[in-house]
Formats: C-alpha cells, structure tokens, sequence
C-alpha cells in the first residue's frame, strides 16, 4: 500500500498539481500487459472479446471485461469508444442491452466490472482500493486506444449504480472521456459506503465497522471522509455541466436519492431526467425507453 501511495504521489510530482489525486491523466500511471484477447461472439453488427490486461503494481492489478468492436458502415474508419461500468453486483443483461445497441450503431464497447471492493476486508484498505479501481478505468482506455481503432476524440461513458459511481471518479480525473450518461449514480463513494441499503455495500460496511471496534455510522463516514485521497469535488470541477446526463431515482435507498441530487447539483444542473422508480427498476427503463436519447448525446459532445 504505501509504495502504491508513493507511486500515485510521484505522478503528482512530474504533473505539478496539487492535491495529489485531482489530476489529469496520472500521466506517468504504469502500462498494461495484455493477457488475453479471446473472441466470444460475432454477428453482421459487431464481434465481441474476451480480454484480461495487467498492471504492474505491487499486488498486480487484473482487468477482466468485455470488448465489441463494431463492423459499422465503414469498418476501416476509426470510431467512437463508450465505456460502460456495470453495477456492483456485475454484468447484467441491461450493461449487455446497451453494449449491443452501442455496438449496432457503429461504436466501440468496452464492457467492465471492476470487482476491487470484493477484496476489501479492513477499513484501511478502502484508499487503496479506490486508487486501485481509478486505475483499471485508465488501463481499459489506454488498451483501447492502442490495441483498438478508437478515435480518442469520441470516447463517452455510461455508468449505472456502482459503475455510475465510479465513472463519475474516472471522467473527473481523464479528460479523455468527453462526456457521461450516469444512472442512479452519486457520490462521493464515502457517502454512499456509509448510507446504502444495498446488501454488498452494507455487508462491507458492518463488517469493516465491527473489525474496526466502531459505533456509529458517522464515525466510519469520518474515518473513509478523511482517509480517501480521491477528491471527487475537486475532480469534478474542472469538467462543464454539459459533459454529463444523468438518470435519477426518485425513490432509492441503494444509492440514496439525496447523494443522487446531490450530484446533479455539484455539476452546475447538467441535463437530467428523475424517475418515481426504485433503483433497479429506473435502469431497466432507461435501457428500454432512453438509449437513442443517451447515443444522440454522445454525438453532440463529440462533435
């Protein structure tokens, strides 16, 4: 942990930029070793693939995700790359819903869970973790920007829940990504961590609570408050409300609808849409009502 913080802190050095963790690009972030690329599926529209990729850290971090290089009109041509970041419970078949749609219309798909919280065991170890997940997100778009023919100009993100919370961290800190769909997404992860209902991040929480001889809730927010390193706030406010579009629940206590306003507001009221549904249900109807809305305004970012 501590050579991984000296690591991430010489970034901050080369880049000049303080906080250490409010950063463009981590510029100096280690290179990915590309493990495997196994083709899963092909149709007239897009071939899909299988692909795991290392990074050289201390305690190596593995990337396993989905990727579906679209045939599109022109298949020479390089295109548009959309990342989407599944919920904490992994891929479901609304991430897949999306892929193939985004897929179908001449895009790149990159398809990713990111199970870091998964090995989360004491408190101490929530930084790393998060530092940890900031840096899978950067090796997914280095690998495919130069493994694939991505145009790096059009490169968007869709994030719903758990992927939604993480894709706000990752569009904070890579310009790259030019704009962002989030769906009952908030955030920061601390808030979220100590208020959620949902049974993953709970089980998290009591259990590094208990490990950690804690009392209350708010004395676990403070501790992750003043231990997380990746600003958010800060991160967050170097990018234009128009960059985001975000799908709120009305009614959700997995990623409470107060951290989901909260957001909204944070980035100056970018363009939303707010739904009397829960939490699992608004993503099912934005999968089936909203994706040519949400592909309509990728275009219009990367124009």
């Amino acid at each position: 942990m501590a050579s991984l913080l000296r690591m991430v802190l010489a970034f901050a050095l080369v880049c000049d930029v303080f906080p250490a963790f409010a950063m463009d690009h981590f510029a100096n972030r280690p290179d990915f070793e590309l493990m495997q690329y196994a083709a899963k599926e092909e149709n007239s529209s897009y071939a899909s693939y299988r692909v795991k990729l290392k990074v050289a850290l201390d305690k190596p971090l593995f990337i396993n995700f989905l990727f579906y290089r679209s045939k599109g009109v022109a298949e020479m041509q390089k295109k548009p790359l959309v990342m989407i970041f599944s919920n904490i419970a992994g891929v479901s078949m609304i991430e897949k819903w999306f892929a193939h749609y985004f897929a179908s219309h001449g895009m790149h798909v990159a398809l990713s869970h990111c199970s870091e919280h998964e090995s989360i065991t004491h408190i101490d170890e929530t930084n790393e973790s998060a530092i940890r997940t900031l840096l899978a997100g950067f090796a997914l778009t280095d690998f495919s920007i130069k493994i694939n023919d991505v145009d790096p100009k059009k490169i968007g993100l869709l994030g719903i829940s758990f992927g939604g919370i993480r894709g706000l961290y990752q569009i904070g800190f890579d310009s790259r990504i030019k704009a962002g769909a989030f769906i009952v997404a908030g955030g920061p992860i601390q808030d979220i961590m100590a208020y959620s209902k949902q049974i993953v991040a709970k089980r998290i929480r009591d259990r590094q609570m208990h490990d950690a001889r804690m009392s209350s809730v708010s004395e676990y927010l403070h501790f992750l408050d003043t231990h997380i390193e990746l600003d958010l706030n800060t991160a967050l406010a170097k990018r234009s409300s128009k960059d985001f579009y975000l799908f709120i629940s009305a009614s959700d206590s997995w990623v409470p609808s107060h951290y989901q306003w909260k957001i909204w507001s944070q980035l100056g009221h970018p363009r939303f849409e707010r739904y009397p549904l829960g939490h699992l249900t608004t993503p099912l109807w934005v999968a089936m009502t909203r994706k040519r809305e949400i592909l309509e305004f990728f275009n219009g970012r990367w124009k």
